[in-house]
């Protein structure tokens, strides 16, 4: 992303307090970590319209925690901040993988149907 695109965007894909805590966890700038977050919440919407009925924003969902385990890869936890629906309830939480590869950053998210994990 852009540096001016991230300035534009920045305070409808995270809060002041989730962007700051990816720059510390991936120990990057503030552009590269936006992009980070842009791109696991839009993994994360993929994975999760077709089961909650429609659209929702990124402030419903929010990143928790973003871990290396080398310079390009890692993974990260999220949590609803609000009810979805039935089956996805504010508190429900995910993970996902991330890949950064020169320009391009990867982010990856699955759900089945039948995964037990709740709210908590």
């Amino acid at each position: 992303m852009q540096a001016e695109t991230a300035d534009r965007i920045a305070s409808r894909v995270a809060d002041a307090d989730e962007l700051a805590r990816a720059e510390a966890q991936l120990q990057s700038d503030r552009v590269a970590a936006l992009t980070l977050l842009f791109s696991a919440k839009e993994a994360i919407f993929k994975c999760l319209a077709p089961t909650v009925g429609g659209f929702f924003g990124f402030d419903a969902v929010r990143i928790e925690s973003v871990v290396t385990a080398g310079p390009t890869h890692g993974s990260f936890e999220f949590v609803t901040t609000r009810s979805l629906c039935t089956e996805v309830p504010q508190g429900w939480t995910g993970q996902g993988l991330f890949r950064i590869e020169s320009e391009w950053v990867h982010t990856a998210t699955a759900w089945r149907r039948d995964d037990q994990r709740r709210a908590g």
